[in-house]
C-alpha cells in the first residue's frame, strides 16, 4: 500500500518515475510502521514539497533544493534524501554558508556588495572551507553557554 501511494505521489504528470527516488521509496515502503509513514504522506508539507519536485523535476539536486526557500521543510526533505542515498551527501553547514552570503550579497545595494562580497567569499567562506577539510565546521544558533 505505501509503495503504490509513493509511486503515485512522486510520479510526474505523465507517469514516470525518477529512479533517483527508488532509494526513498525502498526504504520508506520497508517501514516498521507503515501507518505514520501514510499519515506523514498525506499531511505532511515536506512530502508535498518532496512531490512538487519530483513532479517539476526529472532529478532532484542539491541545486534544485538550494533555489528553494531554506525552511525546515527543504532542509527535511534533503536530508532524507541524503540519508536514502538518492543525493550525495556534501558539507551542509559549507553550503549553507555559501548560499547564505550569495543571497544577502545579492540583496545589497551595489556600493556595499563591491565591499561585503569579497570580504565574505575571501575570509569568511574560505576560512569555513579550511574548517570544513578538517572536520571542523559548526553554525551556532545563539550563544552558547559555559560548561
Amino acid at each position: 500500500m505505501i509503495t503504490v501511494r509513493l509511486t503515485d505521489l512522486l510520479s510526474g504528470e505523465e507517469g514516470a518515475f525518477s529512479h533517483q527516488l527508488r532509494y526513498l521509496t525502498d526504504a520508506l515502503g520497508k517501514a516498521e510502521r507503515p501507518w505514520s509513514v501514510l499519515k506523514w504522506l498525506r499531511t505532511s508539507p515536506a512530502a508535498q514539497l518532496l512531490a512538487a519536485l519530483a513532479a517539476d523535476h526529472t532529478e532532484i539536486s542539491h541545486d534544485v533544493l538550494d533555489a528553494l526557500p531554506q525552511d525546515r521543510n527543504a532542509r527535511y526533505i534533503r536530508e532524507v534524501l541524503v540519508a536514502t542515498g538518492a543525493l550525495l551527501q556534501r558539507q551542509e553547514n559549507l553550503a549553507r554558508l555559501e548560499l547564505w552570503v550569495k543571497k544577502t550579497v545579492e540583496n545589497l545595494p551595489s556600493h556595499q556588495a563591491r565591499i561585503i562580497r569579497p570580504f565574505a567569499e575571501w575570509s569568511v567562506v574560505r576560512d569555513a572551507r579550511r574548517r570544513a577539510t578538517r572536520g571542523r565546521i559548526h553554525l551556532q544558533r545563539g550563544r552558547r553557554r559555559p560548561p
